[in-house]
């Protein structure tokens, strides 16, 4: 059996619109404690990804004339589908140092998103279920 994206994603997914500026963007991630959140059309259909690291620039460039999320958006978001598999996403991830990554279908619609912590949380768990099985000592 291959373990899925769909098993362990995070479905609701705090995300902006394309047309939010900036200041939406990072006020939703400090709120939320993320460091990346989704950019999504009117129909909900995925456009990219906006990041801490797409915003360090506003540290040193304070430009006025760049202020909707789209300005600082990657929008060639690299993005995974609900059966891809658990395997396919830590390769991903760790041969790209993506922290999370977007899950759409196949439509291009968000229908979630898949971070690390979500797969460490994952390997946690079955780690403490193999160890009740085993009978060994528990990982906590």
């Amino acid at each position: 059996m291959k373990l899925q994206v769909k098993e362990i994603m995070t479905r609701s997914v705090v995300s902006v619109s394309t047309s939010d500026d900036i200041d939406t963007a990072v006020s939703l991630m400090i709120r939320h404690n993320v460091s990346g959140i989704p950019v999504v059309d009117d129909d909900h259909v995925l456009q990219g990804v906006i990041t801490e690291r797409d915003l360090l620039c506003l540290l040193t460039n304070i430009d006025t004339d760049r202020k909707y999320v789209t300005d600082y958006a990657s929008l060639n978001a690299v993005v995974v589908h609900e059966n891809t598999s658990l395997v396919e996403v830590a390769d991903l991830m760790t041969s790209h140092s993506y922290r999370r990554l977007p899950v759409v279908d196949p439509d291009g619609k968000l229908v979630g998103v898949i971070s690390r912590r979500d797969l460490i949380r994952f390997i946690r768990d079955l780690r403490v279920r193999l160890a009740c099985v085993l009978g060994t000592r528990q990982v906590v």
